[in-house]
């Protein structure tokens, strides 16, 4: 046998080699990613079923499948912004809440949340 036909020979082995791996690769991918999402739906619901377990039962399922128990609570957060606006002399600074454009919105990627109320404090300079 020549050497290039061993080389062609050893390139078509890893070629397949390679493909073989790269589908179990993706096997086990798909099965880690199912695993995770029934793992995240038994997290939500233990969460919300929580109230209605025992203690023991819910302690040992979170021991068992390594959940993270959370727990929701409305929250109200007041954040004070300071700077300075340049309005024309004869401006009323009674209407700049009308004129200024601010918002306040977060997203944490579980949960929005969204200014619903401004308040402007004002002093001339």
């Amino acid at each position: 046998m020549s050497d290039t036909v061993k080389v062609l020979a050893k390139v078509v082995k890893l070629e397949d080699d390679l493909r073989r791996m790269t589908s179990d690769r993706s096997f086990w991918q798909k099965h880690f990613e199912e695993r995770e999402n029934q793992i995240k739906e038994l997290e939500e619901y233990v969460n919300k079923c929580a109230v209605h377990m025992d203690e023991e039962t819910f302690q040992r399922l979170v021991e068992i499948f390594g959940l993270e128990p959370t727990k929701e609570y409305d929250v109200k957060v007041t954040v004070t912004f300071n700077g300075t606006v340049t309005v024309p002399v004869n401006y009323n600074m009674d209407d700049l809440d009308q004129s200024l454009d601010a918002r306040l919105d977060f997203y944490d990627g579980t949960r929005y949340f969204m200014e619903d109320k401004m308040e402007i404090n004002w002093h001339e300079n």
